[in-house]
């Protein structure tokens, strides 16, 4: 557009505030919604803490205004589209659109003229705070309190500051904490006092034994303080809140003595103070009526292999550096000459003195799975009394008679709560039997099932070495649902699944990915994608489908391209802000199936590790040049050592399920069969009679020709257009730039077109024009397009190595596409060329038999079995 143009197109629009004035050349004013070009279109974000009827009055609001402003229905459709994107890149999911438009229960039931005697007493306005902020307003509504949430933090107490802030040593009324300067030492002193802190601070290094900082510099040569490097934890004015305050700041020790306690703090949590506190817990507990949460650590400890089973001891402790070598001296001191090792330990969140039940399942080699009822629980404690040894429950499992490894499925949870704490799944691995080691007849002669008893250790102290024990017998014990690895808790699974991209883009992997998490939005997760790049039209579609994706961060002057590297091994600083609350890490073998293993060992070990499996490298490597089959040994370790680490695996096709259930998996292996996109379930074909015909071919040809066996279709394409010469052959999957080295590597002396698709709307146009599509592979693990073409009604041809093949062959209706690919290509050509030549020739019925076909596919469904088990291993 030249510039006189862009003038006049400028002289008719006329912006002002947020409305776009258009004059038409008939001189009728349109009005559209204005955005300055700067807009960036970022809005209240859904995950940021503020209630949810703030975010629900950001959608209110931009939809009014756009129901008003905004003349032509034509605009304001593109508006709503607009908004749409724009929310769901915000993180707004469908349900709060749904939700705010829905008028509420309280406006349907409130008449337009309210009596006064039913309107509200009075109005509140408090900070928002989440599920503390709701449970005061329902209070409040008891009384006829109307109550409106206001954000805790504003622009204006981030920017506004009229006076300076006063200098750190000048504060009084404070809980304060000191630390050691030296590197190598961790010790930690947490105070409070009515003074200014320089003040406090002076009497700490005087030279006195009640100063256990000074206790501490003279029994520690070269270790210092420093009072500009304080913490002020709180602030309160009075003195007893302010004790309070202290002591939720501080895991300190109960011991039996007033003296001053030895200056060490982390192995067993000793503290730089005098013994109190014990009696200002009681205090909180009594006055305020609850309690406060503390950083606790779940440990498990196991015994080797003996004749009859293995031992474990399970602790609750707080977390804090050093722990593990001090429950480790606790067990050895318990156990005398039976030796303990750590198994595993995860980090939780605990309730002081709450008690906590152990909810332990367990499964051997006859596949059955027991849960013992938990014992009556044990309290946590965030201290180590140097007089006793801390709780424990203890497990006994005994051996199978055959050996089998055994899985360990255990749960914490708070006392009559449904609701995990922490979870933990474990092998436990194969004992090795001591020849030299005589059974007893019990021994001999145990059952095959899994006998589980839980103990619970109660007051187990140094002094007198009493222990009191609960067991659990297997009488108590009960079924459980084989095969859900979801939690007992009601919340909604948060996923992360991890792949390249993300979209419409058509390929394999990128389907199956988006139908996974389309799937489990529609049921109600909430679904995070990690992408390595995402376009415009990637963005829009994810926001369509629900799905948060999750981009890589970028650096200036860094022009390397993305990779699967960044994903596997640079995950920590290209994508820095992941979701902490994933209870599920989806990953796809052998792309992105590294990744989702560290990314869940070094980030969020508390999640359950799904793996999808497409490839089999024995099965294709073969075809792709003898590199590939000289890795293939290197690439089956590589993947089997992925799975091995899973919690559950799914298996794209009947073959590829076939194939890994070999290989001896540990974990839950399911088959999943992907559904045909509606994109080709819904397409309306109709067959045309022309001299014409079209035969389609799917895929790349370069390092792929003999796997997808395009040097069969071109040879049986020869005896084709020898029979019918107008015929064209045409390459899906085919760059311009890749046509002279594939038509090269192919040896086609024959014309082809190539055909280049990016989404599955273009290879959709390129099935309805075609009267027959090929798939001849050597090896395929499944054929997802050949499936989506059955669904479509279009003819296809389907080698009978593929995992399709094994999948229509369960059916007899279905088994029609299929065609024998023999090991001889030119008699592999000749039975490709004969099926082809029949279904041009025979275009008509052949249509309509492809029609029947896709009808009996659609009412089939067979896809749904595997979909409802893929939704119970998400607890949906």
């Amino acid at each position: 557009m030249c510039r006189t143009q862009l003038q006049q197109h400028l002289y008719w629009l006329l912006p002002f505030l947020d409305t776009k004035t258009i004059i038409e050349r008939d001189g009728r004013l349109q009005f559209e919604v204005y955005r300055k070009p700067t807009h960036t279109d970022q809005y209240l974000a859904f995950d940021s803490h503020h209630p949810l009827e703030h975010k629900l009055a950001v959608i209110k609001t931009l939809f009014h205004r756009a129901d008003n402003i905004i003349t032509s229905d034509t605009a304001k459709t593109d508006e709503h589209r607009h908004l749409r994107g724009a929310l769901g890149k915000c993180g707004y999911q469908r349900w709060t659109f749904n939700k705010a438009f829905k008028p509420s229960d309280q406006s349907k039931k409130t008449p337009k003229c309210t009596p006064l005697t039913n309107r509200n007493k009075a109005n509140i306005t408090i900070p928002y705070v989440q599920e503390v902020s709701e449970k005061l307003r329902r209070i409040f509504q008891n009384f006829n309190i109307a109550t409106n949430f206001k954000p805790q933090s504003t622009l204006r107490q981030r920017l506004v500051h009229p006076k300076d802030r006063p200098r750190k040593g000048s504060k009084a009324d404070v809980i304060y904490r000191l630390k050691c300067e030296e590197p190598n030492c961790n010790n930690t002193y947490i105070g409070e006092t009515s003074r200014s802190l320089n003040e406090r601070y002076k009497e700490h290094c005087a030279n006195r034994y009640s100063s256990a900082i000074f206790h501490h510099l003279k029994h520690n040569q070269g270790h210092s303080f420093n009072l500009e490097s304080t913490d002020i934890l709180d602030r309160e004015p009075r003195w007893f809140e302010r004790i309070t305050k202290e002591e939720a700041k501080v895991v300190h020790v109960r011991g039996k003595k007033e003296e001053l306690l030895p200056a060490v703090v982390t192995p067993t949590h000793f503290i730089f103070r005098h013994r109190k506190g014990s009696w200002v817990w009681s205090v909180i507990v009594k006055l305020f009526g609850r309690t406060f949460p503390r950083k606790g650590l779940f440990a498990m400890f196991r015994s080797p292999w003996t004749s009859y089973g293995v031992n474990l001891k399970i602790f609750i402790v707080s977390n804090t550096k050093g722990i593990i070598k001090t429950l480790q001296d606790a067990v050895k001191d318990l156990c005398g000459e039976q030796t303990f090792s750590l198994l595993d330990s995860r980090a939780c969140v605990l309730m002081s003195d709450q008690t906590y039940c152990l909810h332990a399942a367990v499964e051997n080699g006859t596949l059955r799975i027991y849960n013992p009822k938990p014992p009556k629980g044990i309290p946590y404690e965030d201290t180590l009394d140097e007089m006793s040894y801390p709780h424990t429950f203890e497990l006994t499992i005994q051996r199978s008679s055959d050996g089998s490894d055994v899985i360990l499925d255990l749960h914490l949870r708070g006392k009559g709560s449904d609701d995990d704490v922490c979870q933990m799944t474990k092998f436990i691995g194969h004992y090795k039997r001591d020849n030299t080691t005589e059974e007893s007849v019990s021994t001999q002669s145990m059952p095959t099932e899994l006998v589980e008893s839980v103990r619970q250790n109660l007051a187990v102290t140094g002094i007198t070495g009493n222990s009191e024990r609960m067991d659990v017998l297997p009488a108590n014990t009960y079924q459980l649902q084989a095969g859900s690895i979801a939690g007992g808790s009601g919340r909604k699974p948060v996923v992360l699944l991890i792949n390249d991209g993300y979209g419409n883009s058509h390929g394999r992997v990128f389907t199956i990915h988006r139908q996974m998490a389309s799937f489990l939005v529609s049921k109600g997760a909430v679904v995070h994608s990690i992408v390595l790049g995402a376009t415009q039209g990637d963005q829009d579609t994810a926001a369509a489908d629900g799905v948060q994706l999750i981009p890589p961060k970028t650096f200036d002057g860094d022009k390397r391209k993305p990779s699967l590297d960044w994903m596997t091994w640079d995950h920590l600083i290209r994508y820095p802000n992941l979701p902490s609350d994933v209870r599920f890490i989806v990953g796809h073998v052998n792309i992105t199936s590294r990744a989702a293993r560290e990314i869940k060992e070094q980030r969020l070990p508390n999640a359950k590790l799904v793996q999808i499996t497409h490839e089999i490298p024995e099965l294709t490597s073969h075809y792709q040049g003898d590199e590939k089959v000289k890795r293939i040994g290197e690439e089956s370790d590589s993947i089997l050592d992925d799975l091995q680490h899973a919690d559950v695996i799914f298996s794209v096709g009947p073959l590829a399920y076939d194939y890994y259930q070999t290989k001896q998996l540990k974990c839950q292996h399911y088959e999943f069969l992907p559904k045909p996109s509606d994109m080709f379930s819904e397409m309306q074909v109709k067959y045309v009679h022309t001299k014409t015909k079209t035969v389609l071919s799917m895929g790349t040809i370069i390092g792929a020709e003999s796997l997808r066996g395009y040097d069969i279709a071109a040879k049986a394409m020869h005896i084709v257009i020898d029979h019918l010469p107008n015929t064209k052959w045409r390459a899906c999957g085919v760059s311009a730039e890749d046509f002279p080295e594939s038509k090269k590597i192919i040896q086609a002396n024959i014309h082809f077109t190539p055909l280049k698709y990016d989404t599955q709307e273009e290879l959709s146009r390129e099935i309805q024009q075609a009267h027959v599509v090929l798939m001849p592979s050597r090896a395929e693990p499944f054929g997802l397009v050949g499936l989506e073409v059955i669904a479509a009604g279009v003819p296809v041809l389907v080698s009978h190595k593929s995992g399709l093949a094994w999948f229509l062959n369960k059916n007899s209706d279905l088994d029609r596409p299929i065609v024998e690919i023999k090991d001889n290509d030119d008699e592999a050509a000749q039975t490709l060329a004969k099926r082809i030549i029949k279904i041009l020739e025979n275009g008509s019925k052949e249509f309509e038999a492809a029609q029947r076909l896709k009808h009996q596919l659609l009412a089939l469904k067979p896809w749904e079995a595997s979909h409802k088990k893929f939704l119970e291993t998400f607890g949906l």
